[in-house]
């Protein structure tokens, strides 16, 4: 919309802050890779062919840094916590107690909901054995032990995603995937940002 993502953001935040005015305020934000997200969501309306879905954007312009920051803008006390939905299957947890505000260390169920989605049935058995046989390893440790079950018991037809947009190429993919990745490095180093990583 107008040339960018959630361009409403600025206008629309506010609102949201001021439903509990006494209350504090913060905002989550999960963002994905636009080579993807924007298939995703062109795909999911149907009035509009894929130019005037696009609008003349210049993709390679496309930030979701500057969602974050008109989101500061306009919430300068608000804070916020950013992660790659890419990511999500590994940080679930994470995100839940952020949300929650909990204790790194509370326990949770449905720690693996997200992850059992896209490993094999074997994977997800052998990992919640690990875990569990292990209850003392930190919230870092757990989630680095989910992050290489993932890399070995992954279903392919899960994690692929098929691009069939008009004018697209593996190489439109591979600038649009490059940039996010810039983008990610700048999201992170935002002051008053609190980027949930792997």
């Amino acid at each position: 919309n107008g040339g960018g993502l959630y361009k409403n953001a600025a206008k629309n935040t506010p609102r949201i802050r001021d439903l509990f005015p006494d209350n504090p305020c913060e905002f989550f934000l999960g963002i994905s890779n636009p080579a993807g997200f924007i298939p995703a969501v062109f795909n999911k309306q149907t009035d509009k062919t894929y130019e005037q879905f696009v609008d003349n954007t210049d993709l390679a312009s496309i930030r979701w840094s500057d969602v974050i920051v008109s989101i500061q803008q306009e919430n300068p006390e608000c804070p916020i916590t950013v992660w790659c939905n890419e990511d999500t299957p590994i940080i679930w947890p994470t995100i839940l107690r952020e949300i929650a505000g909990l204790d790194p260390q509370t326990p949770l169920l449905g720690e693996l909901d997200i992850i059992e989605e896209i490993m094999s049935k074997n994977g997800i058995e052998l990992l919640t054995k690990y875990l569990s046989e292990r209850p003392g390893l930190s919230e870092v440790q757990r989630r680095r032990i989910r992050g290489i079950f993932l890399e070995k018991f992954y279903l392919d037809d899960a994690i692929e995603e098929e691009i069939d947009i008009p004018g697209w190429t593996e190489e439109t993919i591979d600038a649009l995937t490059d940039i996010y990745d810039d983008d990610i490095e700048r999201i992170e180093r935002l002051p008053g940002v609190n980027f949930i990583a792997p």
